[in-house]
């Protein structure tokens, strides 16, 4: 079977996000649908995932508490990125996190489970 096939889908979401007593959380509902015949693909048919985000920003805004999950709920896959960030200067930050991989190996995401890794992350902007 070819590597890239051309297949035509409908992708769909809907998403909320408010601030609530400093925390600032972002919900999104997205779905893949192909809409013709596929071969079996890492993608679900449909597709559909959960996407969860919430941040906090503490201390004048020079640090912010962060958590990115993404749940696929055909596949079982997901994944979570908590992070702390800390901005001293207008022009440097620094993040430290975790990101951790989970799920069924036949899933998307959950096929690199073995991979989960701590990230470091400085930027400096001139």
């Amino acid at each position: 079977e070819p590597l890239f096939v051309d297949l035509n889908t409908v992708e769909w979401g809907v998403g909320a996000d408010m601030v609530w007593e400093g925390f600032r959380p972002l919900v999104q509902l997205s779905q893949i649908v192909p809409t013709e015949r596929a071969p079996t693909l890492l993608i679900g048919n449909p597709d559909t995932r959960v996407t969860v985000m919430v941040r906090k920003p503490l201390w004048h805004n020079l640090v912010e508490l962060e958590v990115r999950t993404i749940y696929t709920i055909e596949a079982g896959g997901w994944f979570a990125l908590p992070r702390v960030t800390y901005v001293p200067r207008d022009d440097v930050r620094i993040r430290l996190g975790y990101l951790a991989i989970g799920g069924l190996a036949q899933s998307l995401i959950g096929q690199y489970a073995a991979n989960d890794e701590v990230v470091f992350d400085v930027r400096w902007t001139f």
